[in-house]
Order: structure tokens, then sequence, then C-alpha cells
């Protein structure tokens, strides 16, 4: 009845180290489950968030092109309204007075 008492108590004791093995095991595993998580769910962040920065960067890059060809049309058409028409030498003499006076009183 002895040795039968031993054989059970060592049998609880093996599989009382087993089981702390097997927990520590799960644990490694839960632990290197939850970095994984992690790591990938930074990766999607950051992705998303490059993806963003690009889309927008396009789009305003976009928009300020588009704005900048408005204007350029717009002075296009401005300028081909325009007519040519030559000075008299009296307006020219008027204007370059106008100039000298104008220098004069900012000295």
């Amino acid at each position: 009845m002895e040795k039968k008492a031993e054989a059970v108590q060592r049998q609880r004791k093996e599989n009382a180290a087993d089981n702390k093995v097997k927990k520590g095991r799960s644990s490694l595993a839960a632990r290197r489950a939850f970095l994984k998580q992690a790591v990938v769910g930074g990766i999607a962040v950051s992705s998303t968030a490059w993806l963003a920065k690009t889309v927008v960067a396009a789009v305003s890059e976009n928009n300020s092109e588009r704005a900048n060809l408005n204007d350029n049309l717009q002075q296009e058409r401005i300028m081909m309204e325009k007519e040519y028409a030559l000075m008299t030498k009296r307006e020219k003499k008027q204007l370059v007075q106008m100039f000298i006076n104008s220098y004069k009183e900012q000295a």
C-alpha cells in the first residue's frame, strides 16, 4: 500500500511540474500573440496615416494647379481684350514729368 501511495504522490508531483511548464508555455504564447497583434496594429496605423497624407497632398496639389490655371486664363483674356495705342509726344512728356515729380516727392 505504501508503494502505491508513493507512486500516486510521485505522479501528482510530475503532473504539477507538467502543469507549471504548460502554464509557462501558454503564458509565453499569449505574450507572443499580444506582441504580434501590437506590431500588426502599429503597421496598420502607420500605413493608414501614410496613405491619408499622400491623398491629402495629391488633392491639395491638384487644387493649387487648378487655381493657377484659372488665374492664367483670366490674365490671358484680359491681355487679349486690350488694344495697342500709340502715345502722342505730349502724352509721353506728361508721363515723364509725372515720374520726375513723383521721384522728387519721394526723395
